[in-house]
């Protein structure tokens, strides 16, 4: 038997993507500063812990799902490498249930998803598969029909980490382009109801610390491993000309406009039948990932799903786990010998930012005529 053909059976893949995430989060749980990662380091920078709760308690820079995960887990204890192990298992368990659905849809196509290093290497850096999962699933759930499903699921990723969001647009026009409008107005009240009976009881319960994600977002300056860094902070920002403010709203509104035009333009296409749902939504979150002006490793989990959803050349995946494995080196490897040295860790990132924007946008281009995802019947290879 072939690593392709044991990969294709769904509980072998879902068996596959809680073990890479377990390997890779292994190495975090025997540093006792849970190295390059939140699961648990976060607890203490925050001061969560039984009886003090995200969002009821403590403010927080996540939205409500994410603050919801984090709770139920300061729910039993403060120690940072049990809280580590507890948030690790449950991101494991939500990386086995994509690899088992993704597995039934597209067969050993799974393997770019669940054997990938970039799965063991972000997947336990943040909560990103919390909103990566049910996003995917959602697409998944709009292939089967189940529209009412795939809003309640993009509803629930979007309450997460906000960026399926961007799922929603070239869905529903794609919905409404095959003369099932009804089912695209279904899709969309479903995923904003879901979104509202979320939000409100938190934000009524503790508004001011609801408020908090927004203004924290809204008022972060350029990171470095972002284009927009490079472009607002050196040597502009050195030489006095643009205040931190400036810089943060300048970002907001290169990221804004980019991905709003980007989103616009793939719309238009899936309209023309000149692309398909699922490959505009990628190049929408790519868009969003340049323009962006923040920055973090586990991001590259958002567009990780669509190796198995897509033709993406072989070559283009290779260079993308590449890139993401360089990055992760030059931030935790590089930087901080660079920074003991006395030099500037941007030495070591900014070509990697570099290289890392131009396999991004390769991708963009191998589905940028896309039509039809790459799945195959159910059950085939």
């Amino acid at each position: 038997m072939t690593f392709r053909s044991w990969i294709a059976r769904p509980r072998n893949a879902a068996w596959c993507a809680a073990i890479v995430l377990i390997v890779g989060a292994l190495p975090r749980l025997i540093a006792a500063s849970g190295y390059a990662s939140d699961l648990g380091r976060y607890y203490a920078f925050r001061d969560l812990h039984p009886g003090v709760l995200p969002y009821l308690d403590r403010a927080i820079e996540y939205p409500v799902v994410s603050g919801a995960v984090l709770g139920v887990a300061s729910l039993f204890t403060r120690d940072a490498r049990a809280l580590f192990l507890i948030n690790a298992f449950l991101l494991a368990t939500l990386a086995a249930l994509l690899a088992f659905f993704l597995a039934k849809r597209y067969g050993s196509r799974v393997a770019w998803f669940a054997a990938a290093p970039t799965l063991a290497i972000a997947g336990p850096v943040n909560w990103d598969l919390v909103a990566v999962v049910p996003a995917t699933l959602a697409l998944l759930a709009v292939d089967a029909g189940q529209m009412v499903a795939s809003g309640v699921l993009l509803g629930v990723g979007i309450a997460a980490k906000v960026f399926p969001v961007l799922f929603l647009p070239p869905l529903m026009v794609a919905r409404v382009r095959a003369r099932a409008v009804r089912s695209a107005i279904v899709l969309g009240v479903s995923a904003v109801l879901t979104v509202v009976v979320i939000n409100v009881p938190v934000a009524l319960a503790a508004p001011h610390n609801w408020r908090y994600f927004f203004t924290f977002q809204s008022s972060r300056v350029p990171t470095w491993g972002t284009l927009s860094f490079y472009v607002l902070r050196p040597p502009i920002a050195s030489l006095g000309w643009l205040s931190d403010h400036a810089q943060s709203s300048i970002g907001s509104g290169i990221t804004i406009l980019v991905t709003g035009f980007v989103l616009a333009l793939v719309c238009v296409r899936v309209w023309q039948r000149r692309m398909s749902a699922q490959a505009a939504i990628l190049v929408a979150l790519i868009a969003f990932l340049l323009s962006n002006k923040v920055y973090s490793p586990q991001y590259d989990l958002w567009v990780l799903p669509f190796f198995a959803l897509l033709p993406i050349p072989r070559r283009t995946m290779y260079a993308f786990y590449a890139v993401d494995a360089a990055m992760f080196l030059a931030v935790f490897g590089a930087a901080p010998l660079l920074r003991d040295a006395g030099a500037s860790p941007v030495v070591a990132i900014a070509p990697v930012v570099v290289a890392r924007a131009i396999v991004l946008v390769a991708v963009c281009v191998s589905v940028w005529r896309v039509t039809e995802p790459a799945g195959v019947p159910t059950g085939a290879n």
